[in-house]
């Protein structure tokens, strides 16, 4: 037989002349916390306990208070990850010294959440390699680093 009210067994127990002893419900342990709903950005955790220890009987009250629980987790923001550099760019200047090549990389985004990269995502390195020699500069129509002479 299955009994799906505790007043139901009450009832049926007075009714055939016996009684049944007044016990109050008591909690079990909480379980142990569920995994974070989310790795960052907030999440939640649930625990539950029943009440069990022991299952109230007779007229004995029910366990007072809830028998499931939750807390905020992984309360971090989100942080994307960067996709590699690009290949570096041209020198900045075709001959001498101090010219500079930039290269790029992209913040990778999770789908639907708001997260940034740390760090730049751009970079500007010297150029490197032999320096080349700029033609002789004051002749009209030729070029020194980036400059154009005229008379």
């Amino acid at each position: 037989m299955v009994i799906v009210n505790r007043r139901v067994m009450v009832a049926m127990f007075t009714a055939g002349g016996s009684s049944v002893s007044d016990v109050d419900g008591g909690w079990s342990s909480w379980t142990t916390w569920t995994v974070c709903s989310a790795s960052c950005a907030g999440g939640t955790q649930w625990r539950q306990r029943t009440c069990s220890t022991p299952v109230p009987s007779g007229t004995g009250r029910d366990c007072a208070g809830p028998g499931h629980d939750s807390r905020p987790c992984n309360e971090q923001p989100c942080v994307g990850q960067w996709s590699c550099w690009s290949d570096l760019g041209p020198c900045s200047i075709t001959c001498g010294p101090g010219g500079s090549r930039r290269r790029r990389r992209r913040c990778q985004r999770l789908p639907g959440v708001a997260i940034s990269c740390h760090g730049n995502d751009t970079e500007t390195l010297p150029c490197d390699g032999p320096l080349v020699p700029c033609p002789s500069p004051g002749k009209p129509g030729q070029l020194t680093g980036q400059r154009m002479h005229s008379e």
